[in-house]
């Protein structure tokens, strides 16, 4: 099985960017801010997740995180900024500085999901090393 890894690269009160490795091609990622893992609010804790594919009322096939402390329906979807998510990963083709946007996301999403073939894969969560 495939083994992704998103090492958050800023995480402030506006939200929190990433890199997403272990494919072909690093996409850029957006979350949410860390607020204590607060559903709605916070990005997930950092962690080892099984992903599948999931059928989402409204975002169609998309991959779906499994086993999230205390959360459910934590989903990998496209948006540009954390307000575009409820919890969930965004990704995206490129950013900007340390500007909380994502952009090309559907672009993002279709080479993701094509890259994957519809396979599950384990995401590898890192938060931001302190300095």
């Amino acid at each position: 099985m495939t083994t992704l890894t998103l090492q958050r690269t800023i995480q402030n009160s506006e939200g929190t960017k990433g890199l997403l490795t272990g494919l072909s091609v690093t996409f850029f990622t957006m979350e949410r801010p860390w607020l204590d893992n607060l559903k709605a609010k916070s990005c997930i804790p950092a962690g080892t997740y099984y992903c599948e594919k999931v059928n989402s009322p409204k975002f169609g096939k998309v991959y779906g995180l499994k086993d999230v402390p205390d959360r459910s329906h934590i989903l990998i979807h496209a948006g540009n900024t954390p307000k575009d998510s409820i919890g969930c990963i965004l990704l995206g083709k490129t950013t900007s500085g340390t500007t909380m946007f994502v952009g090309n996301s559907k672009m993002a999403l279709a080479e993701f999901h094509n890259l994957l073939n519809n396979e599950p894969f384990t995401l590898v969560i890192k938060d931001k090393e302190e300095d």
